[in-house]
């Protein structure tokens, strides 16, 4: 197991599944088109709107407990449709199909104006959502930035957020998952998006996991 993972999405413009992450991921797998996720001026994006390909993962295991993990989410200016989402995804399946997307989501949907729910979501192998909890509504204006993240600590998934390049941390909500998912399978680590906004589309950067000893 890998004590942190971290990718900055730093590299030319390209599919995700032909960029090399920093270190700890190893790379990016998703399902359906290579176009489905891109790196777009040095930060990942959800490029295309197809529903069934909101999963990506990383091709290494990563962590199942005990780390703390958040990425650096920009809202569109383009205007986006309820449902748009994006965030993290952890406690990845390695075994089932990508696009059940197996595991838990650490997430930013879009409800209407600048308003966003934060919400955990926890699907099973056939893709079908177990859990839905909504963490808080946030407002994060047109072209604004910020944290989200999650500590894990066994069945505990914690919400949080920071400024955008890190600052003070909020505690916006704990759910007690009802399946373990510590059970070597699930050390996959990524990111979930679906994307129906017009450009600029939101963007996820700073990737990062640092597990707590």
């Amino acid at each position: 197991m890998v004590n942190a993972a971290f990718d900055d999405f730093t590299d030319s413009d390209r599919n995700l599944n032909a960029h090399t992450p920093n270190f700890g991921f190893g790379g990016w797998t998703y399902s359906g088109a290579a176009n489905e996720w891109k790196i777009a001026g040095n930060k990942a994006e959800k490029a295309l709107t197809d529903n069934d390909t909101q999963f990506c993962r990383s091709d290494d295991d990563v962590a199942d407990d005990r780390f703390d993990i958040w990425s650096d989410f920009t809202r569109s200016s383009g205007g986006e449709f309820s449902g748009e989402r994006h965030g993290l995804y952890i406690l990845a399946s390695k075994i089932t199909a990508i696009a059940n997307g197996e595991g838990v989501q650490v997430v930013l949907i879009h409800l209407t104006g600048s308003q966003m729910n934060f919400k955990i979501i926890r699907r099973d192998s056939a893709g079908v959502e177990q859990q839905n909890t909504l963490l808080m509504t946030i407002s994060i204006p047109s072209g604004a930035s910020l944290r989200i993240g999650a500590t894990v600590s066994g069945l505990n998934v914690t919400g949080w957020t920071e400024p955008a390049g890190g600052g003070t941390r909020t505690d916006r909500g704990t759910v007690v998952l009802t399946a373990d998912l510590r059970d070597g399978n699930h050390k996959r680590i990524g990111l979930t998006g679906r994307c129906e906004s017009n450009a600029p589309l939101a963007t996820i950067d700073n990737l990062t996991l640092i597990l707590n000893r």
